[in-house]
């Protein structure tokens, strides 16, 4: 059976420094059936130039757009950009293990019927730690209190 396309969206503006670790981190996934769609907001040449590197890689494109949309239309833009049946949201400054496209591949495969699929996080800072609230399932009033709590 072959592996879904996964279409991985990287809004960015002004994320030079920490957009290559992030690419790299989805250039190594072992689920190797990706498009990696790379926005830049408008005019940003240091974004530009930090995703280069990651251009000879076939699975990357980038776009840059002609003026700024904003996080939320950037965003929105590489949603609408995605080639694959599976759409992922990665921050440009946020880190994944190499499994994480595979896991949330494999999680929606489990539930055909949900609409969407999540994984743990970790966040460092004052206080590290791992964010797992479980499935989303069951009411969305209660699923919501679990995770602010």
């Amino acid at each position: 059976m072959t592996e879904p396309l996964v279409t991985i969206g990287v809004p960015v503006y002004r994320g030079q420094d920490m957009l290559p670790v992030t690419l790299e981190c989805l250039r190594t996934q072992t689920y190797r059936n990706l498009d990696v769609v790379i926005s830049v907001d408008g005019p940003d040449d240091p974004s530009i130039e930090a995703s280069r590197p990651f251009l000879a890689d076939s699975r990357f494109r980038l776009h840059v757009q002609p003026e700024r949309l904003g996080w939320a239309g950037n965003h929105d833009w590489t949603i609408r950009a995605r080639r694959g049946e599976f759409y992922i949201y990665q921050q440009h400054d946020d880190q994944v293990s190499p499994d994480y496209v595979a896991a949330l591949v494999a999680a929606a495969r489990q539930w055909p019927q949900a609409s969407i699929c999540f994984s743990q996080m970790q966040i460092p800072g004052l206080q590290n730690r791992i964010n797992c609230n479980g499935a989303c399932l069951g009411d969305p009033v209660k699923r919501t209190m679990r995770s602010i709590e």
